[in-house]
């Protein structure tokens, strides 16, 4: 969607070139309080008043997803945020989880015929995938200490910065494999 079909839904329009005022259709309003702009490919709206995006947009029957700017030329930057390693016991990456900006993820692994250079299709075609912080874990359980079981590797990070053993599972909570619970077996999970 363009701006300029969003505001054409809207009344009171006033304003010009990337930010607007407009009377906020989610409540009765008279004088303009909604903010409209853009950014970063993306079609801000405020309501001053406090009226949520998501009220706003189902007012004019609209949805969220309906505020990406839809240019034939635009194609936001996409830029690597992190790059999660999974580590076997002895240290060596078996894959990696790369997150990206706008937000998405990709897996790949090391090319063992191209040191340094990475395999991203296909990425589990001959090895199997393993549990994040491997290593922590694994000395935890035998430890007998907590392990927290999270649903990516961000969350993992963040309690690993405050001394938890934490672990996921690649690609999400959906991918857990069966071989993870017998890995995790007799610790505190």
């Amino acid at each position: 969607m363009q701006i300029n079909e969003l505001l054409q839904r809207l009344k009171g329009v006033k304003g010009n070139g990337k930010q607007y005022k407009a009377l906020c259709p989610a409540h009765h309003d008279k004088t303009p309080s909604l903010s409209v702009g853009e950014s970063d490919g993306k079609i801000l709206l405020h309501c001053h008043a406090g009226c949520a995006t998501e009220n706003i947009l189902g007012a004019i029957g609209l949805e969220m997803k309906d505020l990406i700017i839809t240019k034939p030329d635009y194609k936001p930057k996409r830029e690597i945020t992190a790059v999660y390693d999974y580590k076997d016991l002895d240290g060596n990456i078996i894959h990696s989880t790369v997150r990206y900006s706008p937000k998405s993820f990709a897996q790949r692994r090391p090319d063992p015929s191209e040191p340094g250079k990475h395999i991203w299709k296909e990425v589990f075609k001959g090895i199997t995938p393993i549990m994040y912080n491997l290593q922590a874990v694994t000395t935890a359980i035998k430890e007998k200490q907590p392990v927290l079981l999270v649903e990516g590797e961000k969350d993992c990070e963040n309690l690993i910065k405050y001394g938890f053993a934490a672990t996921t599972s690649p690609m999400g909570a959906g991918k857990w494999h069966s071989r993870f619970s017998a890995a995790l077996g007799g610790g505190n999970v």
